[in-house]
């Protein structure tokens, strides 16, 4: 009779370990994140070997080439980036208009009045008011 042994509940950290063991064992060396690496772009490599502070000649590598120091850059160049995405993320697009372009916007920063930019926002508020008196009615 075989005798079972029950192991305890691997932490995340854990089980992700020996799921890519197992997965090693049974692909072999395919990776999803070679697979990916290999599809992307020269200017897109070139951006993730800049964030994983590698250099420039790793662009032209293929994943299989990489060693574990330089995969593992490459995922702290990638959280790098993924943070910085987080930082802008909340900006609307307009913060990113220079402001030499405004001209052709009609839009000049400099001459902004704070009574119009307050009687818009009033103005705005009124019609916002309206509405939700409309669709609560």
């Amino acid at each position: 009779m075989n005798k079972l042994t029950v192991v305890s509940t691997p932490s995340a950290r854990s089980a992700d370990v020996w799921l890519s063991i197992l997965r090693q064992q049974v692909t072999g060396n395919h990776s999803r994140a070679g697979a990916l690496w290999d599809k992307l772009k020269p200017y897109q490599r070139d951006m993730l070997i800049f964030a994983a502070r590698l250099p420039k000649s790793a662009t032209k590598r293929l994943w299989r080439e990489f060693t574990r120091e330089d995969m593992r850059a490459i995922y702290r160049g990638l959280k790098r980036l993924f943070i910085l995405k987080a930082i802008f993320d909340g900006c609307p697009e307009s913060d990113f208009i220079p402001a030499a372009d405004w001209g052709g916007l009609s839009i000049n920063p400099k001459e902004i009045n704070q009574s119009k930019t307050n009687n818009v926002v009033a103005e705005l508020n009124n019609k916002a008011e309206l509405l939700n008196k409309i669709l609560n009615h």
